[in-house]
């Protein structure tokens, strides 16, 4: 539990550094339900890329491990993972427990 609140605080962190790139009505706001990717998402892809390479390098920085959050991006499941801001929590926190047992 200790690590998802942890994962959750660098995901959150991340938002902030990209939400200062955006304009306002575009920004991220940091709830569970926020989408990432797909229909009503205010990211571009531009703002989707920034947002995954700030959320590895923050967890990069918590944990002192790297991960990859999109290994096959023409994979059709690719997106699930980043659909919300929830997906992408419990995403990241399956991807370190792997790397843990690993």
């Amino acid at each position: 539990m200790e690590n998802k609140k942890t994962v959750e605080t660098a995901i959150f962190n991340a938002i902030e550094t990209v939400n200062q790139q955006l304009p306002k009505d575009r920004q991220l706001a940091k709830s569970n339900d926020t989408i990432l990717i797909g229909e009503n998402s205010p990211l571009d892809s531009v703002g989707v890329v920034n947002l995954i390479v700030a959320v590895e390098d923050n967890i990069q920085t918590a944990f002192g491990t790297s991960i990859t959050l999109i290994e096959d991006a023409g994979s059709p499941d690719a997106q699930k993972p980043l659909r919300t801001i929830g997906n992408l929590i419990d995403y990241v926190c399956l991807l370190l427990e792997k790397k843990s047992s690993a």
